[in-house]
């Protein structure tokens, strides 16, 4: 028999696997459209500053902002390294997208007659440590939390989760 109070450590462990699943897909997302755009950016400015002086209505001011702005561009990539913080958030997500996973299952073996208490407890720790490991990979590479995506997620994934178990104790 396993203890309410580990019961609702799982639990609230459960949901914020859940939200922090939501909350790196977003952000995954959201870096590979700014890797994306900078590219896009990046490629057209090229192609105007390779471009421009063979135009006939080139002219010297226009040909140096497209070198400059081509210059600002390659700077950015480079400074912001958005490709490597994209591909960090992906195996972060992945990650997170696995620890849910087992941290559900954790959580439907909870009612089971031969649950153990301390079973329970050491498997929801040793998911704990995982997902901490996985997670502080964002911090090193010095992607900074967003608070208000963060809480948006947090609602939504807590709502996911409600409406999965909500008839659970019905059957």
């Amino acid at each position: 028999m396993v203890s309410q109070r580990t019961r609702n450590v799982v639990w609230q462990s459960y949901l914020d696997v859940s939200r922090l699943g939501l909350y790196y897909e977003e952000l995954t997302n959201r870096y590979r459209r700014y890797y994306l755009s900078l590219r896009v950016a990046l490629l057209l400015s090229v192609i105007g500053s390779v471009a421009s002086p063979f135009t006939p209505l080139s002219h010297p001011v226009a040909t140096t902002v497209l070198v400059i702005a081509t210059v600002a561009l390659i700077a950015a990539d480079y400074a912001l390294d958005l490709a490597k913080k994209n591909a960090v958030l992906h195996h972060i997500n992945v990650d997170v997208a696995r620890l849910e996973a087992r941290w559900e299952a954790l959580w439907l073996r909870i009612d089971d007659a031969d649950a153990d208490e301390s079973d329970i407890r050491a498997e929801n720790r040793s998911l704990q440590d995982r997902l901490l490991d996985s997670t502080k990979r964002g911090w090193e590479e010095g992607i900074s939390t967003d608070y208000k995506l963060n809480q948006k997620c947090a609602e939504t994934a807590y709502e996911i989760v409600k409406g999965r178990y909500l008839y659970a104790h019905e059957e």
